[in-house]
């Protein structure tokens, strides 16, 4: 049973203690576990209070058992500063405070693995630092996939009933995106719900609501095409894991086929592991086998 204390409670923390660190003058949230080669988990989620590294804490300890594992909230993210000009809510903003990020904790070389939006972080930071990156790991990512039909409708659909509450939509939509949900535990909505009405997210939503959504959405547009050219052009240069769930309700599973085979053609070491029945937080439902066949991938590659 995991005693939750004080400091645990105002730091938005799950299972583990989060740290802070100063990242060139951007206050930044993280979890750290184990020794070993470093890998880094980049949480998914646009900018919001919710969306943190806590998506990782029933993979942190499994993975820390032969990894140096450092899992930190993005820029504008959990309890990671906002970015400080409005222009910088970009994908390339966001890119830059993950690679500030290792180098203020000292990484050199690591394994990296993403999922959902995070994944598309991860595969742009892996192709702009080749020579640190030994491994990728991308879990369900509509963000940087093809796009098959509608994802906005597909959402939509998700958000149907959607309660008023914060709180009870946090736990709401984290269930009806996972297809087990004993994962959304009290104490998982609870941080949710700290961070989500902290000022600091506060100021992300209306910063969001006045414009820096539009500023993203172009963003993510432009470099979600250059990204896909430069795959194509054969610059993913790093061994391959795409891990994903034939039922999630978000990122479909014709969008991770046909990721995967964008990928392999040009990337000589590529790996698709599919989870037949899971949700689009499928590492969640069973972090045990995540935390197994991601370890296996890497120590065979």
């Amino acid at each position: 049973m995991v005693t939750i204390t004080d400091t645990m409670q105002s730091t938005g923390s799950v299972v583990h203690q989060a740290k802070f660190i100063d990242v060139n003058g951007t206050r930044t949230r993280y979890y750290e576990l184990g020794s070993g080669e470093p890998m880094l988990l980049i949480h998914g989620a646009t900018f919001s209070g919710q969306g943190s590294a806590n998506t990782w804490t029933l993979n942190l300890a499994g993975l820390a058992e032969k990894f140096h594992v450092f899992a930190p909230d993005r820029l504008g993210n959990g309890m990671t500063d906002n970015p400080k000009r409005d222009e910088d809510y970009t994908v390339q903003a966001v890119v830059q405070h993950l690679y500030e990020f290792t180098q203020a904790v000292g990484i050199k070389s690591m394994h990296v693995v993403g999922q959902s939006l995070g994944a598309f972080m991860a595969t742009r930071l892996t192709l702009e630092h080749l020579d640190m990156v030994k491994t990728l790991t991308l879990i369900d990512t509509a963000s940087l996939a093809p796009d098959v039909g509608s994802h906005a409708d597909r959402l939509a659909k998700v958000n149907e009933g959607r309660p008023d509450g914060v709180r009870e939509y946090i736990r709401f939509y984290w269930e009806r995106m996972s297809h087990f949900t004993d994962h959304v535990t009290d104490d998982y909505v609870d941080a949710g719900y700290f961070m989500e009405t902290h000022p600091k997210a506060l100021e992300t939503k209306a910063k969001w609501e006045a414009g820096a959504n539009q500023t993203w959405a172009h963003s993510q547009r432009m470099q979600k095409e250059e990204t896909l050219a430069w795959i194509g052009e054969g610059r993913l240069q790093v061994p391959t894991l795409i891990y994903w769930a034939a039922t999630d309700p978000g990122a479909i599973w014709e969008q991770g086929v046909k990721l995967f085979d964008i990928i392999r053609e040009k990337t000589p070491r590529t790996q698709m592991h599919v989870v037949s029945r899971g949700g689009h937080f499928h590492y969640r439902e069973y972090p045990e086998e995540f935390n197994t066949v991601v370890t296996n991938f890497i120590e065979a590659s």
